[in-house]
């Protein structure tokens, strides 16, 4: 999953360093995630991360909650984050 994130002018820079996808049912799927450039996104700035997963078969209700664990403890959840089916079989 590819995002753009924007930090708020009023808010510190700050650098992702962990994602995970969290379900209502079932396990927290840790990601591997990937910052562009630096990795620090300053006050006012834009960033583009990818969180990545090796996912489960998983039917085509499961939503999940997407969230960025950075420096400091701050962090963003997304909620209902879902994938598509022909993406959860392996489908082109």
């Amino acid at each position: 999953m590819s995002l753009e994130i924007r930090n708020d002018s009023s808010q510190p820079r700050w650098t992702p360093q962990e994602a995970a996808f969290t379900g209502i049912r079932g396990p927290s799927l840790q990601a591997r995630l990937v910052v562009e450039g630096q990795g620090a996104i300053g006050p006012g700035e834009q960033g583009r991360v990818l969180a990545v997963v090796d996912m489960p078969t998983l039917s085509a209700d499961t939503f999940f909650t997407l969230e960025l664990r950075g420096e400091s403890g701050r962090t963003l959840k997304l909620p209902n984050i879902r994938f598509l089916k022909a993406m959860m079989e392996g489908g082109q």
